[in-house]
């Protein structure tokens, strides 16, 4: 399946593969759909693929899941929290909430830090790091 799914319909490949074991379909109409632990896709609203992505070998698991998502210029906190998992951390100033993620594991860290709006809607990352072993 790597390399052969752009274009194709969620509805094809679930025939051909049966469902997928992990299927999330966000707020903004995209779903995303794992058949194999360290392979994900996206599919557009009309059900094609528009996006695949492979976990590399040493990638660490949050910033694997956070991958998966691709832009998330137009989800709200639900979808992230779907596919992220629940923040570390949660903050609110003057119209919006801060949610933080954290994962640290012998050699390495990840630290995401987002941005919603009032309503609830991605507004914009505002602060990323991650350590690696050297």
């Amino acid at each position: 399946m790597p390399g052969t799914s752009q274009g194709q319909l969620l509805s094809d490949l679930s025939s051909t593969y049966g469902p997928p074991p992990i299927s999330v379909i966000l707020n903004d109409g995209r779903t995303l759909a794992s058949w194999k632990a360290h392979h994900s896709l996206t599919f557009g609203s009309d059900g094609r693929c528009c996006d695949e992505v492979i976990r590399g070998p040493s990638e660490m698991e949050l910033s694997w899941r956070f991958r998966r998502l691709g832009n998330m210029t137009a989800l709200n906190a639900e979808s992230v929290i779907t596919v992220a998992g629940p923040p570390n951390s949660r903050s609110s100033g003057a119209g919006y909430t801060l949610l933080q993620w954290q994962e640290t594991r012998p050699g390495g860290a990840y630290h995401l830090a987002i941005k919603f709006d009032s309503t609830g809607l991605f507004s914009g990352i505002t602060h990323q790091h991650a350590t690696r072993p050297r």
